[in-house]
C-alpha cells in the first residue's frame, strides 16, 4: 500500500494497492470517514456510483466511484 494523494498532517489519505484505492479522513466530516473507490484508475475514470454504510460506532464508509 502507497499514497496516492492526500495530506497525513491534515488528516487525510488516499492510498493505493494495486488497482485497490481507499480514502481515511479525520476531522474533516462529523465522525471519521472510509471510502473505497472501486474501479478508480491512474486517472481517477471510472463509472458514478456510490453508497454509504454505518460502522457500529457509527462512523459511516462511503463506497464511492467517480466519473
Amino acid at each position: 500500500m502507497r499514497s496516492f494523494g492526500g495530506n497525513a498532517s491534515q488528516h487525510w489519505l488516499i492510498l493505493k494497492n494495486g488497482d485497490h484505492v481507499i480514502g481515511l479522513f479525520q476531522g474533516m466530516f462529523e465522525k471519521n470517514i472510509l471510502t473505497f473507490n472501486p474501479g478508480w484508475d491512474s486517472s481517477a475514470a471510472t463509472g458514478p456510483a456510490s453508497l454509504i454504510a454505518v460502522d457500529p460506532e457509527g462512523n459511516p464508509v462511503l463506497i464511492d466511484q467517480h466519473v
